[in-house]
C-alpha cells in the first residue's frame, strides 16, 4: 500500500480539489474526529472516477463521506484520503413524476424541490441529516416510510471505473443497507413520485419537520439515531425504560430529548462517545436481554 504516493499524485492532479490535514469534525454531525491526511473534494463524476482509479492504482486507504451524519470518526484522525463531493455533484433535474439528484445533494434540498415540483412521496425526508448518495446506502427511513418506496434507479461507479444507472432492485434494499450496491459508489438517484398540490406537500414537510423538533435533539450535535430498532420494540424506549437519559462519558450524554439520540455538549472524544454506546448496550441487555445494534459507522 503507497498512500503518501497517491495522496502526491492526487495533489499534482487536483490540486484545487486538495486540503491536506483535514479536520474531520467539521465533516461530521457529532463534531468528533482528528485530521484526515488528505481531504478530495471532486466536482464531477470523472474528477471522482479519475481519482478514485488513482488511489486504487496505488492500493492507498481512502473513504468516501457524504453529510456526515450516521458517522464516528477517530480521534487520531485518519491516515489516508477522504473523498468528499463537491457542489457539482449536487444536482437536481425533475421530469415528473420522476425527480434525479446528484449524489452530494442534501435531503433537505431535494425534498423542498419536490415539493415546489408537486411531487409528492418524499416528505419523510425533510428533516434527515444526510445526502442523497448516504440515503440510498443506508435506505433512509423515518415516520414508517423509507427509500426503496420511491427509488427506482440508481448511478453508480464501480471499482473498474465503469459510470451507469441500474435498476434500484439490483440494491436488494433492506432496512437501513443496500447489500447489492457492495463496492460500487452512488453517484445519483432518480424517484418515481406522484403529482399532488405543491402547498399540501409543504403543509405535510412542516408537519414533519414540527415533529422531529418537538421530538428530536435537531440543535445538538449528534449522528441522529444511535441502534438500529430491535424486533417489536424501540431503542429509545428501552434506553429510557432502563434510566439512562441523561447518562454520560466526558462530553458525550444520552439525550434528555430522545435517548436513542447521544449528543456531543463541546469536546467529546470517540472514545467517550463509544464507551456510552458500550455503556447503553450493556445494560439494555442486562435488563430486558436485548442485544441493540448500532446504526452509526464506527470509520477506521
Amino acid at each position: 500500500m503507497s498512500t503518501p504516493r497517491a495522496i502526491e499524485r492526487l495533489r499534482d492532479a487536483f490540486p484545487a480539489r486538495c486540503t491536506p490535514d483535514a479536520p474531520l469534525a467539521a465533516l461530521s454531525t457529532w463534531r468528533i474526529g482528528g485530521p484526515a491526511a488528505l481531504l478530495f473534494t471532486p466536482e464531477s463524476e470523472a474528477e471522482l472516477a479519475a481519482g478514485l482509479a488513482l488511489l486504487r492504482a496505488e492500493d492507498a486507504a481512502w473513504w468516501l463521506v457524504g453529510g456526515g451524519s450516521n458517522l464516528l470518526f477517530p480521534d487520531e484522525g485518519l491516515a489516508g484520503v477522504v473523498l468528499h463531493p463537491g457542489q457539482g455533484l449536487a444536482w437536481l433535474e425533475v421530469e415528473a413524476p420522476l425527480l434525479r439528484a446528484g449524489a452530494a445533494t442534501s435531503a433537505v434540498v431535494l425534498c423542498r424541490r419536490a415539493a415546489q415540483a408537486g411531487l409528492a412521496g418524499l416528505e419523510f425526508a425533510g428533516g434527515i441529516p444526510g445526502t442523497v448518495g448516504g440515503m440510498v446506502r443506508m435506505n433512509a427511513g423515518a415516520h414508517g416510510q423509507e427509500l426503496a418506496q420511491s427509488l427506482v434507479r440508481v448511478r453508480l461507479l464501480d471499482p473498474a471505473g465503469t459510470i451507469g444507472w441500474v435498476d434500484a432492485a439490483e440494491l436488494r434494499l433492506e432496512y437501513r443497507g443496500s447489500p447489492g450496491l457492495g463496492a460500487r459508489l452512488v453517484l445519483a438517484a432518480e424517484f418515481r413520485l406522484a403529482a399532488d398540490d405543491p402547498d399540501a406537500i409543504k403543509a405535510r414537510l412542516r408537519e414533519l419537520l414540527e415533529r422531529r423538533r418537538a421530538s428530536q435533539p435537531l440543535q445538538e450535535a449528534s449522528c441522529g439515531s444511535v441502534f438500529k430498532r430491535p424486533a417489536d420494540d424501540f431503542p429509545g424506549r428501552l434506553i429510557e425504560a432502563a434510566g439512562l437519559k441523561g447518562a454520560r462519558v466526558g462530553a458525550a450524554v444520552v439525550s434528555q430529548v430522545h435517548a436513542n439520540f447521544f449528543v456531543n455538549e463541546g469536546g467529546a472524544s470517540a472514545a467517550d462517545m463509544l464507551a456510552l454506546v458500550e455503556l447503553v448496550k450493556r445494560t439494555v441487555r442486562e435488563r430486558f436481554s436485548v442485544e441493540l445494534e448500532e446504526e452509526f459507522q464506527h470509520v477506521r
